[in-house]
This record gives C-alpha cells, structure tokens and sequence, in this order.
C-alpha cells in the first residue's frame, strides 16, 4: 500500500513527518510547488533574503531535492501557486481532483491538520480541506502542522488539547499516535529542517523557537479518523 505525505510547502514534510520518512513506498507531494512570474516580489521572500520570488522558489526546489537525496522517497511538485503569489482564488476542489488522479484508493495520505489558534497558512487550510475531499476510499492522517500549530511540550497534554480542537472546529473524531523520537533521530530531523536554509531563520521565528528545541520536535503526532 502506498503512502502520500501532502506538504503544502517544501519543508512541511520534514517538519511534521520525519518519523515515517524511512517507510517503503513514501511519496512527498508538495502542493504549492509552482513557480511565480517573472518580476514576482513578495515580503515574505524579501526578509527571507531576496526581492526575487521566481528566484526563491527555485532555490526551494533545489533545497527540497537535496534535503531528500538520501532519503528513498518519490518527490512530486504540483504548480499550484504559493498564496503569496496567488492573483486569483483557489479553491479546495480544484486541489482534490489532481490529487484524487495522483493518490490511487486505498493509499495512505497524511495532511496538514490547518488548526492554529495563532495563524491557520492559507495553503494549508486548503490543503486540508482538498485531503478531506479524498478520505472516503483513502486512509486519511492528520499531523499538527507546525510551525503554525505549535503543540504542547508534554505530547499527552497536546493530543488532547487538538483532537478537541479538532471536533470542535470540523466536527470530527481523531485518534491519536504519538512517536517520540530517538535523540539521533533529533539530530538527524535538526539537520534536515535546517537544510531548508532560505526558510529556517524565518520559519523558526513563527514557532516562536520551537524548530530549535527538541522538546518540540522531539515528538511526532498523527491523528487519523476515528
């Protein structure tokens, strides 16, 4: 059975997946992988060092393909759009249905959970919302995206905190997995976020810290539906 993990962006995967990253038969599908206009200016790319938003995104790809080299998985970039080069709307509908033809029945998909108290990332949110269009003939996972979603230190006190959050926001019952990981694998998962250099400084600002401490990525949660 083959397993599908949807990363909005480049480094989600790697952020909020890294326990699974070792599986057979991973494939990474980065939804907003397309590359924006020439002339493309964002504040985003700006304060992450560069005015040039078509130059950005294809450093993010060259980061993707090499954080990922020694890692068995199959990558695939779709040309949707980052919300901060979006001129038009995007809906969740359109999303589903290049996934439901990339995604064959009976796959495993993990997605973004798009649940913040603080900030809910747009692409996540239909990211999400385009996973929940699949879940009828496909397993359906959830993990907390961080750095948006910023868990609880203790992982038993977090899973309870976010399966209500879950029900209360989308009305659906998630059970739980917790994976701790091992202090290698900490070391090793510090090492690939921060491969992710064009992103890291700035990414690990809106964890407030958390990239950084291995109280934080120290652990991983999944939620699949009840």
């Amino acid at each position: 059975m083959s397993t599908f993990i949807l990363s909005p962006h480049f480094d989600d995967a790697a952020v909020n997946c890294y326990s699974i990253l070792n599986d057979k038969a991973i494939s990474i599908v980065t939804v907003f992988g397309g590359i924006p206009p020439a002339g493309s200016v964002s504040l985003w790319d700006t304060v992450c060092g560069t005015a040039n938003s078509r130059s950005m995104m294809q450093q993010r790809i060259s980061e993707n393909q090499q954080a990922f080299s020694g890692f068995k998985v199959k990558l695939t970039d779709l040309d949707f759009l980052d919300n901060q080069y979006r001129k038009t709307d995007l809906n969740a509908l359109g999303i589903a249905d290049r996934l439901r033809h990339l995604i064959p029945e009976n796959s495993t998909v993990y997605a973004p959970l798009a649940l913040s108290r603080q900030f809910r990332h747009p692409d996540h949110v239909l990211v999400r919302d385009a996973a929940m269009k699949l879940r009828h003939n496909r397993r359906l996972i959830f993990y907390p995206d961080m750095p948006y979603m910023r868990p609880a230190a203790k992982p038993d006190i977090a899973v309870n905190k976010i399966a209500s959050l879950a029900f209360d926001s989308l009305g659906i019952r998630l059970k739980p997995k917790i994976i701790r990981l091992t202090p290698e694998d900490i070391t090793l998962k510090t090492k690939l976020i921060k491969s992710y250099a064009t992103q890291y400084l700035m990414t690990n600002l809106v964890s407030l810290g958390g990239l950084g401490r291995a109280s934080r990525i120290g652990y991983e949660l999944f939620f699949s539906l009840d």
